[in-house]
């Protein structure tokens, strides 16, 4: 039997005087899943995230969450955050509101602290976790003076250093340039490698693409779609009605499908896409 690991049930969310209302119901998430949820702006994702994370209700105050939510076995609603953290990890979209220490290392640190752990067992994750980063180098310098590619790494390495079975990331690529985003993606893919369970909230599909496992789709607040990667992308109604950016290589099948050319299976990748039109 494969380990279920979040478990949404009857969950509804609705902020103080906003209409709109989140409603999921049956969504799961099994252990070493790398699950992306996407939709238009205002769909809702955001909002199922801060659900899954705990921070509603426990942060977020003008929000009425009912139904249950359950990540590792604990109910986020009845668990205190700081135990939630130590299984959980989240990484928002804005990653100076998760930088606290002056200096990369007092930052990385500064969980651990929290926590009351023993100085030499703290030193020795600090230190394996910036080795891990590839982040030796940065260790002295001051936050404030890092790009905004190195602040989201840092927040993932932060979480990291927690030691969570869970990964959930609001939005990591937003505002990087190429360069900042390969580096977040090499992350992204060594948590795979490892059998991290990874959840991604991202309209940026098409560098998420080769990672994901399943798409969930949100739109005005409800789960439209709930498919494997292929089933979402061959389906061009629905990215158009979803208004996101699918991977070139999928825009490319979508126009020499529209010419008449049968594509099977539909390709998700340039060799893909290269055995449908010439055989092989």
């Amino acid at each position: 039997m494969v380990d279920l690991v979040i478990s949404v049930e009857g969950l509804s969310c609705r902020y103080s005087g906003k209409e709109f209302e989140l409603r999921v119901d049956g969504l799961e998430v099994k252990r070493g899943e790398f699950v992306l949820i996407t939709g238009p702006s205002g769909s809702g994702k955001s909002t199922l995230a801060y659900c899954l994370s705990g921070l509603i209700p426990h942060y977020i105050r003008n929000a009425r969450m009912l139904g249950r939510v359950s990540i590792c076995g604990m109910d986020t609603s009845r668990t205190p955050i700081h135990e939630l953290s130590k299984r959980v990890g989240f990484i928002l979209q804005n990653p100076e509101a998760q930088i606290f220490g002056m200096t990369v290392e007092e930052d990385l640190a500064f969980g651990l602290e929290n926590l009351g752990m023993p100085y030499d067992e703290m030193k020795r994750r600090v230190e394996e976790t910036l080795n891990l980063m590839g982040m030796r180098e940065l260790r002295d310098l001051d936050t404030s003076s890092l790009s905004g590619g190195m602040k989201q790494k840092l927040v993932i390495a932060s979480v990291l250093i927690m030691r969570p079975g869970v990964l959930i990331l609001d939005e990591p690529l937003a505002n990087l340039d190429p360069k900042e985003t390969g580096g977040i993606l090499s992350i992204l893919y060594s948590l795979k490698r490892v059998g991290k369970t990874v959840v991604v909230i991202e309209r940026r599909l098409g560098e998420l693409s080769p990672l994901v496992d399943r798409v969930v789709a949100l739109k005005d607040g409800r789960v439209v779609a709930d498919l494997d990667p292929r089933s979402f992308f061959e389906d061009e109604g629905l990215i158009n009605e979803l208004n996101v950016v699918p991977p070139k290589v999928v825009e490319v099948a979508y126009e020499l499908r529209r010419r008449g050319l049968k594509l099977e299976p539909f390709p998700l990748s340039e060799r893909e896409l290269v055995r449908s039109v010439v055989g092989g």
